[in-house]
């Protein structure tokens, strides 16, 4: 019996399983957040940039999830913010609800 693998499905495993400029948009509203300035709009975009990705990726939602709850704590945003770790669980549950409804929005 021969296995074959399929060039895109070996791309799609060596890509990184969250958006890089998405990651990037994150932390910088993230930065924003724990400063008290206004996030709104990069948080958007950077929830857009995850969301488009993982579709791009024929990733379910609950993967997305799983990717970015994975990868939050070690964000060296999340990690300075140790003082004010409320604020960092409180930011990422907003990034979950939101990433959930642009994900299924699907713009």
């Amino acid at each position: 019996m021969q296995y074959r693998l399929s060039v895109p499905a070996i791309e799609r495993r060596l890509e990184p399983s969250l958006s890089v400029p998405g990651l990037v948009v994150l932390r910088e509203a993230l930065r924003d957040y724990l400063r008290g300035r206004p996030a709104n709009r990069r948080l958007r975009q950077s929830v857009r940039l995850l969301c488009d990705h993982a579709r791009r990726r024929n990733q379910r939602v609950e993967e997305l999830l799983i990717a970015l709850k994975a990868t939050w704590w070690s964000l060296p945003e999340v990690q300075r913010a140790a003082h004010d770790a409320g604020a960092a669980r409180a930011f990422r549950s907003r990034v979950v609800s939101m990433c959930i409804e642009q994900f299924y929005a699907g713009n």
